[in-house]
């Protein structure tokens, strides 16, 4: 799976971070494919449509 990020280990990154929406069941899917692991959730940092929503953190060690 390394391949998959060469250019950001190369830029000196060892891991990546991302927030994804809990419901967003098909990129949870998708990150965890890639080797990403769900650490865990933010109560409300951001809004969507209007409504305060919740997001899984996820981050993958390079």
């Amino acid at each position: 799976m390394e391949a998959l990020f060469p250019a950001a280990r190369t830029a000196g990154y060892w891991k990546l971070l991302s927030r994804v929406f809990p419901e967003n069941t098909a990129s949870r899917r998708l990150l965890a494919s890639l080797g990403f692991r769900e650490v865990g959730t933010c109560e409300k940092p951001s809004q969507l449509e209007g409504v305060w929503q919740d997001v899984v953190i996820v981050e993958k060690l390079l």
